[in-house]
Parts: C-alpha cells; sequence; structure tokens
C-alpha cells in the first residue's frame, strides 16, 4: 500500500493554497531523503531487532496487515 507523488500532490491541492503545493520534483526529492533517513535508521535497527529473539513483526508507521493479533 503507498500512495504515489501525485496523489500526494493532489491531496495537498485541497489542504493548502495553490502557491503552497510543492511541485512533483520537489515532492520526489523529499520522499528521496526520508528513504535515505530511513535506510540509515533500518541499517541500526534490523540487526538489533534480529538480537532480540522476541521481535518477529515490527511496522512503525505502515499499515499493518497480517500477523497473530492477541485481540
Amino acid at each position: 500500500m503507498g500512495v504515489s507523488l501525485s496523489q500526494v500532490e493532489d491531496l495537498l491541492g485541497v489542504l493548502l493554497i495553490p502557491e503552497q503545493v510543492p511541485n512533483h520534483l520537489t515532492l520526489g526529492r523529499w520522499v528521496q531523503d526520508a528513504a535515505r533517513q530511513a535506510g540509515q535508521v533500518l541499517k541500526a535497527l534490523d540487526p538489533a531487532c534480529a538480537a532480540w529473539a522476541r521481535v518477529q513483526t515490527l511496522a512503525l508507521d505502515e499499515f499493518f496487515f497480517g500477523g497473530d493479533r492477541p485481540w
């Protein structure tokens, strides 16, 4: 599941005045920068989680479907 840059642009167009809506290229750069930062976090988080036997599934900020839930 995800949202395309065009969809983000459209959503921001609803929320912001037209002059404040970032263009497609700017949104793309923001997403790329965030992906780089997330990659750095995952480099540290993945081995730490793998070393901790109790972590089987971790979804920090994504909609997550599946897995066994106790409720």
